[in-house]
């Protein structure tokens, strides 16, 4: 489901409703829904009033319009080999949809919320989906800081529609600069050395500029991606996809860290050529990636112990 005028429900993938699937979480009706991405299946839970008509704790209850651009992401990532076998953290996971679809591409997955309703409903569906190796932990930053994952860092990070102000007080609506360096801390904390973070903000406050200076801030790279990369024309162009259209997709890594997805794609392409077994040629793929990537991090240290020697180097000649 999506949200056209962020509060009418727009349906963008194959989508049923589970005929005897009610259940109530902590006085809050939820309706089962199954819902087809690709060849996955899943079935989950999520609040049956709009997302409109949500209290700002429970927002996390429905599925909006970036949810669906990062579904699309991860579906990319699963054709491109980049998630299985991978530990992935699904941050400020709501429903867990998206980290049950990695899971189902053979991720290893942390499902995380702040304490309450949202990592409730998270756990149930991560418990009755039965996608593979995921796990329920609770995660917040800012001033209801908790962390249950105790230091752990993961391949991937996914950060899907936790910018947003609930009920703004005042026009136009701006995003916390504190909660937004928060966030960026906290990711740059639970990211590994060579990870990716994918993030999809459904742009409602116009705050990308915003959350792009909190993250260089805290320390990452920052890479606007168009949403044109992973979501289909033909569905983006139709008129269910008014408020898709306006989700904004970044890609971060740790700063001086220089591993590209197209860099990545080609490395595989040309091993599965060479070799008939799949995960032998995605094994072969990322390891080219990590020695490319260990030497161009290396060459950025040197550059800042030895200054830009490049020239030097070019121009030198063998005494005598």
């Amino acid at each position: 489901m999506a949200s056209d005028a962020w509060g009418e429900d727009v349906c963008l993938f194959p989508c049923q409703t589970l005929s005897a699937g009610q259940i109530q979480l902590d006085g809050e009706m939820l309706q089962g829904r199954q819902i087809q991405v690709d060849e996955h299946v899943l079935e989950i839970y999520m609040a049956k009033r709009s997302a409109d008509d949500l209290d700002p704790d429970d927002v996390g209850l429905r599925l909006w319009p970036g949810t669906h651009a990062m579904a699309f992401i991860l579906l990319h990532l699963e054709r491109s080999g980049c998630l299985k076998h991978r530990t992935l953290l699904d941050m400020g996971c709501g429903t867990g949809f998206l980290g049950l679809l990695a899971a189902r591409a053979g991720a290893k997955v942390v499902l995380s919320d702040r304490p309450g309703r949202s990592l409730e409903l998270a756990r149930l569906n991560g418990s009755a989906a039965g996608a593979g190796e995921v796990e329920v932990k609770a995660l917040a930053w800012g001033s209801d800081l908790v962390d249950e994952t105790e230091g752990a860092v993961y391949d991937v990070v996914l950060l899907s529609e936790v910018l947003y102000v609930a009920q703004p007080s005042c026009v136009p609506w701006s995003l916390d600069d504190a909660d937004l360096l928060a966030l960026a801390e906290m990711t740059k904390a639970k990211l590994s050395a060579e990870g990716h973070v994918w993030v999809t903000y459904g742009n409602r406050e116009n705050g990308g500029a915003q959350f792009a200076a909190a993250a260089a801030a805290a320390g990452l790279a920052v890479e606007e991606r168009r949403l044109e990369e992973f979501v289909p024309a033909e569905l983006l162009q139709s008129r269910a996809a008014s408020a898709l259209r306006r989700v904004k997709v970044f890609h971060l890594q740790h700063a001086g860290v220089a591993v590209e997805d197209g860099y990545l794609i080609e490395q595989f392409d040309y091993f599965s050529t060479l070799v008939a077994d799949y995960e032998y040629a995605e094994r072969l793929c990322f390891n080219r990636t990590r020695r490319r990537n260990r030497v161009l991090v290396s060459q950025e240290r040197a550059g800042r112990v030895h200054g830009d020697f490049t020239a030097e180097c070019d121009n030198f000649q063998e005494p005598g």
